[in-house]
């Protein structure tokens, strides 16, 4: 008898925005990935931001009250899909993004951000900088400046058009003609912004009426109205609390956490794992029906003293079916919801609620890979169940003690 195989549901794999066509963007090169970004695979095949929105929509309802969330921030948030998604889901929705890697804001604001930075008060406000510190110590990221070259011949290019516009018989300036997005203006309004505003000016100075103009360059300095704004919502997912491994570290994130969130009501939600599977060396091939995405979720190493393991990801190009080997690599610590219990109650949170469900146990005996389809089964795992005393029966514990993926919830009351 084989070796049986444990299917590794980390909480929520993607149902994912991105078909097989738009995982490849055009700028694209031919380089290691094949003319893929990582990043896209890895939206593509992990990430599932209408998921993770509908529950932290439906946390905040329960815990906090009837009020309609609209500030999120979103912690560890690479790419900031779930960021973007938030903001497109709602015209008053606002959200900030904070991480350590800018490689990956910048991909993010570049690929996700769309139009959602280009307004006069941004909703969409990215940082980078590390959770544990205040985010008044985070650097606002922004898309690198175009080169001088770029700059001198775009100069060139919007000037003569704004003379060859002066010399018609008194054309009003538009957005085909002048090249900016302000189509109400007048034409020698236009002209005059085409000649004097330079090219690295913030996209908000150009949206901007001149009366507006101070408030936009206080805006500008602050990264942004969105970021001063007090949090609704703050997630950190993708079990990013497991990459802090020092107790000290977690509790000073919470403070921080804490500390943002507004003093109406308020929740921070993070996604943690545990049980067997969470522990065991396992190398597991998972499909997404929709996407056409492939990734393979690696473990090994589980130490049970310092409760740390090493965890991989294996994408693989849908084009070519290359498997794109360690795309990402991941130092956990696995915290138990006991432990962050205890630190969120040390960081100020008036209380802390534990959504589980049962990791499902084996793999079709059919095939190999596990399937992210967003098509319900019969054996899919059932939903998230908020834990008490009588939440589980015996069998469904077992299950628990065999691997859980689980919703932790820090609340602030209202």
């Amino acid at each position: 008898m084989g070796k049986k195989k444990i299917q590794y549901d980390g909480g929520h794999y993607s149902r994912g925005p991105y078909n097989k066509d738009e995982l490849r963007p055009d700028l694209a090169g031919s380089g290691e990935y094949g003319g893929l970004e990582r990043h896209a695979l890895y939206e593509s095949a992990v990430q599932s931001p209408q998921g993770d929105i509908s529950y932290l929509l439906r946390f905040y309802k329960q815990y906090v009250g009837v009020q309609v969330p609209e500030h999120l921030r979103e912690d560890f948030c690479g790419t900031a899909l779930i960021s973007a998604t938030w903001c497109r889901g709602d015209v008053r929705r606002t959200a900030i993004g904070l991480d350590i890697d800018r490689e990956a804001l910048e991909w993010g604001l570049d690929h996700n951000g769309g139009t959602l930075t280009d307004e006069p008060r941004p909703r969409l406000c990215l940082f980078q900088g590390d959770v544990c510190d205040p985010l008044e110590a985070a650097l606002p990221v922004s898309l690198p400046a175009a080169s001088a070259d770029d700059t001198v011949e775009a100069m060139a290019q919007m000037t003569l058009r704004a003379e060859a516009q002066a010399t018609g018989p008194g054309k009003s300036g538009n957005a085909g003609e002048t090249g900016l997005s302000d189509g109400n203006r007048s034409g020698s309004v236009a002209q005059e912004k085409v000649i004097l505003t330079p090219m690295m000016e913030s996209s908000s100075r150009q949206h901007g009426s001149n009366k507006d103009e101070d408030e936009d360059e206080e805006a500008d300095s602050d990264g942004g109205s969105c970021a001063a704004k007090p949090v609704d919502i703050t997630c950190a997912l993708n079990f990013s609390v497991c990459l802090l491994h020092l107790r000290s570290d977690v509790v000073r994130y919470f403070r921080h956490a804490r500390q943002a969130l507004n003093t109406r009501g308020g929740i921070l939600v993070m996604d943690l794992l545990g049980g067997h599977a969470a522990e065991s060396t396992v190398s597991l091939p998972r499909h997404n029906e929709v996407t056409g995405a492939h990734f393979v979720w690696e473990q090994e190493g589980y130490n049970p003293v310092t409760r740390h393991i090493r965890c991989y990801i294996h994408l693989r190009d849908p084009a070519t079916r290359k498997v794109l080997r360690r795309a990402f690599r991941y130092d956990w610590r696995l915290w138990t919801i006991p432990e962050l219990a205890e630190m969120l109650e040390e960081a100020g949170f008036d209380c802390m609620r534990a959504w589980l469900r049962p990791m499902k146990e084996g793999l079709d005996d059919e095939s190999d890979e596990g399937s992210c389809s967003s098509e319900s089964s019969a054996d899919e795992e059932a939903d998230f169940v908020e834990y008490n005393s009588k939440a589980f029966n015996s069998k469904q514990m077992d299950l628990l003690s065999k691997g859980w993926t689980a919703f932790i919830v820090g609340i602030v009351a209202p």
